[in-house]
């Protein structure tokens, strides 16, 4: 069996998507600048999605029951006049 050298080697695969931009291949000038940006990301966003989920589970579940529950309260108490009795006038 003979060794394989570097330029025999397949390069690696890249992940399959809907959007696959050339080297050589740019976004239009008139083209919204978050196209070239998403033309990017398309290709990952099953892997986006499952780290977004499997991120927010675990802050919902550290924080549901291993975090201590701390509970606040403010109140501004301020004096209230007693009202005057019906038929008192203010001037007596």
């Amino acid at each position: 069996m003979e060794a394989i050298t570097s330029s025999q080697r397949r390069p690696w695969p890249r992940p399959a998507g809907p959007v696959e931009l050339a080297d050589a291949q740019s976004v239009a000038d008139d083209d919204p600048p978050w196209l070239e940006f998403w033309a990017l990301l398309s290709r990952w966003w099953l892997t986006i999605l499952i780290v977004t989920i499997v991120a927010a589970s675990a802050t919902w579940i550290f924080t549901k029951y291993y975090m201590q529950k701390w509970y606040r309260a403010d109140a501004v108490v301020t004096p209230v006049a007693k009202p005057l009795t019906p038929g008192s006038s203010p001037l007596m």
